[in-house]
C-alpha cells in the first residue's frame, strides 16, 4: 500500500472509538437518529419516473440552511439543472470537519463534479439524521449530492401499487439515469444504509451484463478503469478502548479500486457508477430477522415492533394507491392488526414484487447471493453490536472470493449510528468520513497498474436478472397488466455509435 493511499482512507486504517456515554449498541442505535436535529439543509426536490411505473423523489442539495454561504444566488434556478457557468472552485478534498460553513451551494459546482447519491434505510428519506451527515460529507469534498428517497418515501406519493422494498433497483436505476442524463461527464457514486444498501447492492448486481468485463474488448473498448489492489494487515493496539479495534473478516483488507480513463463498459459503470459504500447491511437476512423474532432478545421484538408500525403507517398513507394491485385487499389482509415485519412483507411485499414466499424474497437480494456478481469497487462496513447484523460469517467466503466487494466491521457502533468519541449527535460519525475517504480514493488517479487482475475475474458466475417474475410487470390497473419497456439493451446503442 502506498504513503498516499495510507493517508486517503486514514479513518479506514485507524481506529473508532465511540462516546464513553454511548456504548452500548442499543444506545447507539436510538441516539444516532436524532442527529438529524443537529443538520439543516436545504433541498430542491426532483420527481423521477421509474421503468415499472412508480416515481422516486431526488432531493438535490441546493446549500446549508445555516452558515456562511460560498454560492450565489440559489432561488433563480432549479439546482437539479446543469447551469453553464460555474464562478468558484470546490472545497478542499482533505476531509476537514463537516459544519454548515464548508457546504458550498451547488450552483457554484463545476458540471462534471463528482455526484454523490444517498440512499436511506425503512421508510426513511432526505430528513434522517445519516443522510443529511453523508450528504453534507460528501459536498465539503465539492461533490454534488443528491438524496434518493424511495418510493412512497420522504413525503413523495406512490405513483404505482408496488411498494419499496428491499429488491426496489428500478428505484436507483432510475436515479442513476437522471444523474447521468443530467450531468454525463460526472462520475457517480452511491452510498446507503440499513435496507438501502440491499436495494443499492440488488441494483449493482443486477447491471453486470452476461459478458462481464469481456465487454469491453468485444466491443473494441479502451480501457475504462485501471485496477488497483491493496491488501492491508492490522495490527492495532488500544487498551484503553480494545473494543474499538477496526477487525476485518480474515484480519486483512482486500480493496479494488476502479478509475476512470476514457469510456465505458457494460453494467453499472455504463451510467459511470464508479463506487459504493453501503453502511450497517444486515449481511444474512433470514438470521438478521430471527433475531429481530426471538423471545428471549426483548430487544429485538422491540425492534420488530416499531419497524411493523412504520410499515403499516407508510401502507395506510398510500393504500388507495396500493389496493389498485389485483391481488391486494386491505380488509382481508387486516393491515392494521399486523405486529411484525414478516407479516408485512408476506400480505404486501411479496405480493406486489411477485415472490411466492417470504425466502424466496430474501433469497434474492441476500448479499451472499448478489456479492459474487457485483462488478462495481464496493465496500460494506457494520458494527458486529449491530443488533441487525446477522450471521456475519455466512457471507465473509464470498466476499473474500470478490475482487470487487470489501468488508470492514468494528466491534462498536450499533446500527447505522457510529458516533465518535468528543462528537457524539453533533458532527460527522465514523462511517461518514469512511465513506468520503473511500470513495475519494475510488475518484482520485494512481498509479498505472496492469488490468489483468480485472480480466482474471471475468463475469460472474451468476447473472442476476434485472426483474423477477411479475416485479418486471408494469400495473396500471387493479384488473390488468401491462409489460413495461425493456431498455436492457440500451447499452447496444451507446456500442453502436462507437
Amino acid at each position: 500500500m502506498t504513503d498516499t493511499f495510507r493517508v486517503t482512507i486514514t479513518s479506514l486504517f485507524g481506529t473508532y472509538v465511540p462516546p464513553n456515554w454511548c456504548v452500548n449498541p442499543h444506545a447507539q442505535t436510538l441516539i444516532g437518529f436524532t442527529r438529524m436535529f443537529t443538520l439543516f439543509l436545504n433541498y430542491d426536490r426532483q420527481m423521477v419516473r421509474c421503468e415499472d411505473g412508480g416515481q422516486v423523489a431526488l432531493d438535490w442539495l441546493v446549500s446549508s440552511r445555516f452558515g456562511n454561504k460560498t454560492g450565489g444566488d440559489t432561488k433563480s434556478h432549479g439546482m437539479f439543472a446543469p447551469q453553464s457557468k460555474r464562478t468558484a472552485a470546490p472545497p478542499s478534498k482533505n476531509g476537514q470537519p463537516v459544519s454548515a460553513d464548508t457546504i458550498p451551494d451547488a450552483n457554484t459546482l463545476p458540471l462534471d463534479a463528482p455526484v454523490f447519491i444517498m440512499l436511506h434505510g425503512i421508510n426513511g428519506g432526505s430528513h434522517e439524521g445519516p443522510s443529511k451527515w453523508a450528504v453534507a460529507t460528501a459536498a465539503s469534498r465539492g461533490w454534488r449530492c443528491v438524496a434518493l428517497n424511495l418510493r412512497g418515501c420522504g413525503g413523495a406519493e406512490l405513483s404505482s401499487p408496488k411498494v419499496y422494498c428491499a429488491v426496489s433497483s428500478a428505484d436507483v436505476r432510475a436515479a442513476v439515469d437522471a444523474c447521468h442524463s443530467l450531468y454525463p461527464a460526472a462520475p457517480i457514486l452511491l452510498s446507503a444504509y440499513s435496507l438501502g444498501t440491499y436495494v443499492v447492492g440488488t441494483y449493482l448486481a443486477e447491471e453486470v451484463r452476461p459478458s462481464g468485463l469481456s465487454q469491453i474488448q468485444a466491443h473494441c473498448f479502451k480501457p475504462l478503469f485501471e485496477y488497483s489492489s491493496v491488501r492491508y494487515y492490522v495490527h492495532h493496539k488500544c487498551p484503553v478502548f480494545p473494543y474499538s479495534t477496526l477487525t476485518l473478516a480474515d484480519s486483512r483488507l482486500t480493496l479494488f479500486f476502479l478509475h476512470r480513463k476514457d469510456s465505458k463498459p457494460g453494467g453499472a459503470a455504463r451510467r459511470n457508477v464508479v463506487g459504493a459504500v453501503l453502511t450497517s447491511c444486515p449481511m444474512e437476512p433470514h438470521s438478521s430477522y430471527a433475531g429481530l423474532s426471538d423471545p428471549s432478545i426483548p430487544t429485538g421484538l422491540m425492534y420488530n415492533g416499531m419497524i411493523a408500525a412504520k410499515l403499516r403507517e407508510y401502507f395506510f398513507k398510500h393504500e388507495t394507491a396500493v389496493t389498485e394491485h389485483p391481488e391486494v385487499d386491505a380488509k382481508l389482509l387486516n393491515i392494521a392488526a399486523m405486529r411484525t415485519v414478516v407479516d408485512f412483507e408476506k400480505a404486501v411485499i411479496c405480493i406486489t414484487h411477485g415472490f411466492k414466499d417470504v425466502d424466496e424474497y430474501y433469497a434474492y437480494f441476500s448479499p451472499g447471493r448478489i456479492i459474487p456478481s457485483i462488478r462495481t469497487p464496493t465496500l460494506y462496513v457494520v458494527a458486529t453490536d449491530d443488533p441487525f447484523l446477522g450471521d456475519l460469517s455466512s457471507v465473509e467466503h464470498s466476499i473474500k472470493e470478490s475482487q470487487f466487494v470489501s468488508l470492514a466491521h468494528v466491534a462498536r457502533g450499533g446500527h447505522v449510528a457510529f458516533l465518535e468519541k468528543g462528537v457524539g449527535v453533533f458532527g460527522q460519525c465514523w462511517t461518514d468520513k469512511v465513506t468520503g475517504e473511500f470513495l475519494q480514493g475510488v475518484l482520485e488517479p494512481r498509479s498505472e497498474l496492469a488490468t489483468q487482475a480485472a480480466n482474471a475475474a471475468g463475469p460472474p458466475k451468476t447473472i442476476i436478472a434485472r426483474n423477477h417474475g411479475d416485479a418486471s410487470k408494469r400495473i396500471v390497473a387493479r384488473t390488468s397488466f401491462a409489460c413495461a419497456a425493456d431498455d436492457d439493451d440500451d447499452g447496444g446503442a451507446i456500442d453502436a455509435k462507437l
